[in-house]
């Protein structure tokens, strides 16, 4: 939510976490931005298409959430 919100220049309160991220104006090229910033923070790979696969930031933290307890487990 924070990478989106700064990626966009706005509060993190003004996100609602159930709009796709192009609605919200996400770009195609600041998706790239975005998932380098995840990709940093959460140290594991975040291409940007997984912005257009999981295309509300509910759906992309969910994913996310499960790839980091996969990966924790040595499922990953």
């Amino acid at each position: 939510e924070e990478c989106v919100a700064e990626s966009l220049n706005i509060s993190s309160d003004h996100i609602d976490k159930d709009r796709p991220f192009d609605e919200l104006g996400l770009s195609s090229v600041e998706s790239v931005g975005v998932s380098a910033s995840l990709s940093d923070h959460l140290g594991v790979d975040c291409p940007a298409w997984l912005l257009w696969r999981y295309p509300t930031v509910r759906m992309l933290a969910h994913h996310l959430q499960e790839k980091l307890l996969r990966e924790k487990s040595g499922r990953g």
